[in-house]
């Protein structure tokens, strides 16, 4: 047969596949691209139609081998890698639909500008970008997907395709940010849990410790880790949250993305223990109540939290020449007093946030338990339990003379009973051993943090000492300093970590700049002024 006849039959094949496939006959178009081939073996559009027969009779794996085929024949056309790309997202192959989709984006860089070139349609490719961005990340690929998502934001800022720019609609610019911010997380989470790991193997090089000190090892240098400057991460993080306002972004509150600032301002505050560090938390924890409301219930419970280790950072004053509650250094004596109100109030909202009645010292969550403690005994009466006197005293200040009946209302026998076995309860030193601990542990409240244990200790030592119970007063005051130590030497007692490049880089601006912890908050249409992605050296 001659290359005309040849050419012509196989387009009659190809003719008779495409009507195949048009009236749904998936095997009838297979025949008809195997008898194009059968007559040219490296027919791209045979191999093409050949995989999306495949492709549409459920045969993936061999619409995946067609378009492959395809490929080799043919590289620099856009249908045999968008044939693969689908089919290999259908077949959960997502390395392979990240390689096509990468190819595709190759594809449409280089026909930009080429004279005589069709240009892809602006639409088709952006479609890619974002297929692209959500594969990478369903690969674990956290620093490319975060670079795609980055051009697909620079769309909606007119940066991408020139003149043909395309509108981002609403749910796809939501979709880059939230990606963009799930990405920084992401990565950043691997490498805190790879600073825990080398902390835990470096303790088992120099001592014999237990699973629960490993543990605890291990958790400390993730901490240290989240206390790491690092800009890309939160600016990341506060351009969600700043879509966030419009109500699309908060359709589903996500603890570990929207409390993501207020866990790192918790870090912080762990490794600095001072009133700055404590007072960002304060701000980041109203900042996160007022974004996004009680956030399905879970938003009190992690503002209460992080207001207890603020409560303590300020209560108990270890940074240097720190004055805690007292946060306008340098001031006077009356506008001194005016802000120990105020930070003391803003903490109180906090524990209160979201509740109906007052937390109790009953309630089976320590952290909660330890909450209605401090609140008994806030001093300016933002919360006091029945019987108690307003300004009956905050924790770690007795107002009350022993055994004086306003002190014994405060926090009675059975009250102090109770926070004694929450303490105990909620010790945040005890590690986990065992699968079956381990187990127990996913079904229990949160442990007490450093701070909140510190509090707790202090509260119950402070109740019986005012209900002249000097010998409790005295266990739960040793308790307590143990408590203290506890936090003081969590920086310090840390195994050294090393910083990557960018948070060093960071750290260095910030030093030259005399900033500590900017908060510059980004809306969608200023992310081109401020907020710079992880660079993307890919096309296009």
């Amino acid at each position: 047969m001659s290359s005309a006849a040849t050419t012509k039959a196989v387009r009659a094949h190809l003719k008779a596949a495409k009507e195949a496939l048009a009236a749904g006959d998936p095997p009838a178009a297979r025949a008809a691209c195997g008898a194009a081939l059968a007559l040219d073996d490296r027919s791209y559009d045979a191999l093409v139609f050949g995989g999306k027969a495949a492709f549409a009779g459920g045969d993936l794996t061999a619409a995946l081998a067609s378009y492959r085929a395809a490929a080799a024949v043919r590289g620099d056309h856009p249908a045999a890698w968008q044939g693969m790309a689908e089919a290999a997202t259908a077949a959960g192959d997502l390395a392979a639909a990240a390689e096509a989709l990468e190819r595709l984006l190759g594809i449409a860089a280089a026909a930009e500008g080429v004279e005589g070139a069709a240009p892809i349609p602006p639409e088709k490719v952006l479609d890619w970008t974002i297929r692209s961005a959500a594969a990478l990340m369903e690969s674990g690929r956290w620093v490319e997907a975060g670079a795609r998502w980055g051009k697909v934001l620079a769309w909606g800022c007119g940066d991408s395709m020139g003149e043909r720019a395309v509108v981002l609609t609403e749910e796809s610019r939501w979709a880059a940010l939230a990606g963009a911010a799930e990405c920084a997380l992401s990565e950043d989470g691997v490498a805190a849990a790879a600073a825990g790991e080398a902390a835990a193997a470096a303790a088992a090089t120099k001592a014999i410790v237990t699973p629960a000190e490993q543990h605890a090892v291990r958790v400390a240098a993730e901490m240290a880790h989240g206390a790491l400057p690092n800009s890309t991460l939160e600016n990341a993080v506060r351009a969600f949250l700043s879509q966030g306002a419009g109500g699309v972004a908060l359709a589903l509150f996500d603890p570990r993305l929207h409390g993501a600032l207020l866990s790192r301002a918790v870090a912080r505050l762990t490794a600095a223990t001072g009133a700055a560090a404590a007072v960002d938390v304060l701000d980041e924890a109203e900042a996160l109540v007022s974004m996004c409301g009680d956030g399905g219930g879970a938003v009190p419970r992690i503002v209460l939290a992080a207001a207890l280790e603020a409560a303590a950072g300020l209560d108990l004053g270890l940074g240097a020449e720190e004055e805690g509650w007292e946060e306008q250094l340098g001031a006077s004596h009356e506008s001194r007093a005016e802000s120990e109100v105020s930070l003391e109030r803003r903490v109180a909202a906090l524990l209160s946030h979201g509740t109906s009645a007052f937390p109790s010292v009953h309630d089976q969550d320590p952290t909660v338990a330890v909450a209605a403690a401090w609140l008994t005994l806030s001093s300016h009466g933002v919360g006091v339990g029945a019987g108690a006197a307003a300004g009956a005293g905050r924790s770690g200040r007795a107002a009350n003379l022993p055994g004086s009946a306003a002190a014994a209302a405060a926090l009675p026998p059975a009250a102090r009973a109770v926070l004694l076995q929450a303490l105990t309860r909620g010790d945040a030193s005890s590690g986990v051993t065992t699968a079956a601990s381990a187990a127990a542990a996913a079904a229990a409240p949160p442990p007490l943090g450093l701070g909140a244990t510190a509090l707790g200790w202090g509260a119950l030592a402070e109740a019986a000492l005012m209900a002249d119970d000097p010998s409790g007063a005295l266990d739960a005051a040793r308790r307590g300093l143990r408590a203290v130590r506890s936090v003081a030497t969590a920086a310090t007692s840390r195994p050294p970590l090393t910083m990557t490049a960018a948070a060093a880089k960071d750290t260095k601006d910030k030093d030259k700049m005399g900033t500590h912890s900017p908060k510059v908050i980004l809306t969608p249409n200023s992310l081109q002024d401020g907020y710079t992605f992880p660079q993307d050296n890919s096309n296009p």
